[in-house]
């Protein structure tokens, strides 16, 4: 209304109007609200993007494809063709397709994408998987239990497209404000109009000074400012992989005096490091040498984090032989003539 009142005003200043009245133009009043307010838009849009990458990426973790098994047959199905109660294996290093039960089969998960947590998870007979982790060592079996947007995956993707659209409490308040605020100033601009003709009897000043009033009154921050800086909030959570999933929990952050983590992953970097090597024999070289060989081809987190110093400290390796990974448990090995196991207390 402001830049629309103030447009036609200098339009018929400009062609209609006398030379003392044509200088009354509010052409650059116009240019400069609309440009603020897209300069504002341009932004939400951007911060909008960057929460978009976020649940894409989201969305890129759930796989297109599953082996269903169909009788003794093992036949790769599109996920939107699997069904509950369907039967279906994951090979080690593939992605669960969907969440779902072991029936059969032990492997160690990577459940990063869910939990933060580096180390992989491992999973028993009877225990339950989630779409989109990642399988280890061995394949399993598993019944699916939930398809589509029921499972976990899908959830906290809408979630996060959920405190995207929502409006936070502060947001609410600025659209009662402008419920009431926007009538106001139109009565106090017909009013100003009222007044000016009842003063002067010009209509042309009584017509300029009430366009004043509308584009002065013109409330860019009041529109902008609430919704780009919580899209901006958001978006940038996103880039440091915080998903926020209620735009109220955002607004009330800065209340907050005391926070309580409740696992590794949450803080560390997710890449376990080798901070120590002890051994008996107090030959920690060879120790870390015949760790680190037997691990050469392994995926596991710990393996990496012992190669990597081994590499460090210019130890040479040697390639093992007949390897047996036992899932939850470590691994077995020969290396030069003898048998070697490496693994937790189990």
């Amino acid at each position: 209304m402001g830049t629309s009142a103030a447009y036609l005003y200098s339009v018929y200043n400009v062609f209609f109007a006398s030379q003392a009245e044509a200088a009354d133009l509010y052409f650059e009043a116009s240019a400069v609200i609309l440009t603020l307010i897209l300069m504002g838009k341009y932004l939400e849009i951007r911060a909008k993007r960057s929460t978009s990458a976020a649940v894409r990426s989201l969305i890129a973790l759930r796989p297109t494809t599953a082996n269903k098994i169909v009788g003794d047959k093992i036949i790769p199905v599109s996920i939107s063709d699997l069904r509950l109660g369907d039967y279906i294996v994951v090979k080690p290093g593939e992605r669960v397709p969907t969440d779902g039960l072991i029936e059969d089969g032990e492997s160690e998960l990577d459940e990063s994408m869910l939990t933060g947590e580096s180390l992989p998870v491992h999973k028993n007979t009877g225990d339950q998987v989630t779409g989109g982790t990642i399988n280890g060592s061995g394949a399993i079996f598993v019944r699916a239990t939930a398809l589509g947007e029921s499972t976990r995956l899908a959830q906290i993707i809408r979630l996060v497209e959920g405190a995207q659209a929502s409006k936070a409490p502060l947001q609410k308040l600025v659209d009662k404000v402008a419920a009431i605020f926007v009538p106001v100033i139109v009565l106090i601009a017909l009013a100003t109009f009222a007044g000016w003709m009842v003063y002067s009897g010009d209509v042309t000043s009584a017509v300029g000074a009430s366009v004043a009033v509308l584009v002065i009154a013109c409330p860019c921050a009041l529109g902008l400012a609430t919704p780009t800086a919580l899209v901006a909030g958001t978006g940038a959570a996103a880039k440091a992989g915080i998903l926020i999933r209620d735009i109220e929990a955002l607004e009330r952050a800065h209340k907050v005096d005391t926070i309580l983590f409740d696992k590794t992953g949450t803080l560390t970097v997710g890449k376990p490091v080798l901070t120590d090597a002890q051994a008996f024999d107090r030959n920690d070289d060879r120790l870390l040498t015949i760790a680190a060989s037997i691990q050469l081809g392994s995926e596991h987190p710990l393996a990496s984090a012992l190669i990597r110093a081994a590499e460090e400290r210019n130890l040479k390796l040697t390639r093992p032989r007949s390897i047996k990974a036992i899932p939850g448990k470590g691994l077995i090995a020969e290396l030069t003539g003898q048998q070697v196991s490496i693994g937790n207390a189990a």
